[in-house]
């Protein structure tokens, strides 16, 4: 359920952005729609992925679950599971998103 939220408001801030004429100039409902999209996309799914990537990291460290790729990068175990790598690389890439926002 919280995923097809999440899904639904991120698919509603990318119409908007898509429906928008480059031409015209965008009104300030449309950046408040984009504004309240985004950040319950940073804050609800952003700061939910960091703890759950923290916290997954922590408890393998912890464990001396790590191990070692190319024969000397020691890696966590639980991101040889392929749900885990990917939760990784969508927090990188959400957070990538937040640093190169224009608004």
């Amino acid at each position: 359920l919280y995923f097809l939220f999440m899904l639904v408001v991120f698919l509603s801030s990318q119409s908007i952005l898509q429906n928008h004429d480059e031409i015209e100039k965008e009104t300030e409902e449309e950046n408040i729609a984009i504004f309240a999209c985004r950040l319950i996309i940073y804050l609800g799914s952003l700061t939910r992925l960091i703890f759950q990537q923290m916290k997954f990291c922590l408890a393998d460290c912890q464990a001396g679950a790590m191990t070692k790729v190319a024969g000397f990068l020691p890696v966590p175990d639980y991101l040889f599971n392929i749900q885990q790598f990917g939760s990784l690389v969508l927090t990188i890439c959400l957070a990538l998103m937040l640093a190169r926002s224009e608004e």
